[in-house]
């Protein structure tokens, strides 16, 4: 038999209540994802391609359907339990980078484990290979001003690697990016994904989705194949 999804959403659902009404920002949507695949998320802006990103990364909880991580149906966990999965089997790369100014790269890196009650014991070494792995190893104790836009979204992609994750997630990761830089961040994605990481990428740029096994498209909150 073939292996389970690493990611299986059915009929996953998230609403606002707005005003007097209900604004549906994702419709029951069915979606399967396993490890190992790189899936790009396309479509306009307020069609639920951020709404989606949200929920696959346990930053929100849907408001009705299932959705099953790496065999654990985490649909209505509490926000400890989302917490535990966020740090150690999912990680996030945004177009901003959310670096803090003020923290040099390795205290930008060891900043989402701080929080949590049980760090990685071999946490200085899982930090040392993700910097090797996207070739800031020298900028160890650099500020994000002392950075070019490509090293700063390189620190926020060792970042999310430092935790191991089984996705990455990631929304608009080359919008801030020239072309070169663009395109060294989109190889160090698929070697991620080659290697068994999934790679979930959200763009408005059809070369970005260009680089993925698949593509979908939303639009008014809905997948349209």
């Amino acid at each position: 038999m073939p292996p389970s999804p690493l990611i299986s959403i059915e009929a996953l659902a998230k609403s606002y209540p707005m005003g007097h009404g209900i604004v549906e920002a994702l419709k029951p949507t069915t979606l399967h994802v396993s490890a190992g695949e790189s899936l790009a998320i396309m479509g306009p802006s307020g069609s639920g391609k951020s709404t989606l990103l949200h929920l696959l990364g346990c930053l929100d909880s849907p408001t009705s359907g299932r959705y099953l991580f790496d065999g654990q149906d985490v649909s209505h966990l509490d926000d400890s339990a989302l917490a535990h999965i966020r740090a150690y089997k999912i990680g996030f790369v945004f177009q901003a980078f959310n670096l803090i100014p003020q923290l040099t790269v390795l205290e930008n890196i060891e900043l989402p484990f701080v929080y949590q009650k049980n760090p990685p014991s071999n946490l200085s070494d899982r930090i040392a290979h993700s910097l090797e792995k996207v070739g800031l190893s020298h900028r160890l104790h650099h500020h994000p001003s002392e950075l070019s836009g490509g090293e700063m979204q390189r620190v926020a992609i060792a970042r999310a690697l430092a935790s191991a994750p089984r996705v990455l997630l990631a929304d608009e990761p080359t919008g801030n990016l020239d072309r070169t830089n663009g395109t060294t961040i989109l190889k160090l994605f698929m070697e991620l994904q080659e290697q068994g990481t999934a790679v979930i990428i959200v763009t408005h740029d059809a070369t970005v989705a260009s680089y993925c096994q698949r593509t979908i498209h939303m639009q008014d909150g809905s997948i349209h194949v």
